[in-house]
């Protein structure tokens, strides 16, 4: 759960730094959702393997 709660803080940052003339302002919005789907798959299987379901 650690992994979710700084993926949160790193996307209200991006999100933030939107307004500014930061280097992260830069990143492709679509880029940056398809990063966060990735990861909340990635945390939903790995929650499901370790609970064993599925197998």
């Amino acid at each position: 759960m650690i992994v979710a709660v700084l993926g949160d803080v790193m996307f209200l940052r991006w999100r933030h730094s939107r307004k500014e003339s930061t280097p992260e302002a830069h990143l492709p919005v679509p880029l940056v959702y398809v990063h966060g789907l990735f990861a909340v798959a990635t945390i939903v299987l790995v929650l499901l393997t370790a609970l064993g379901i599925g197998s």
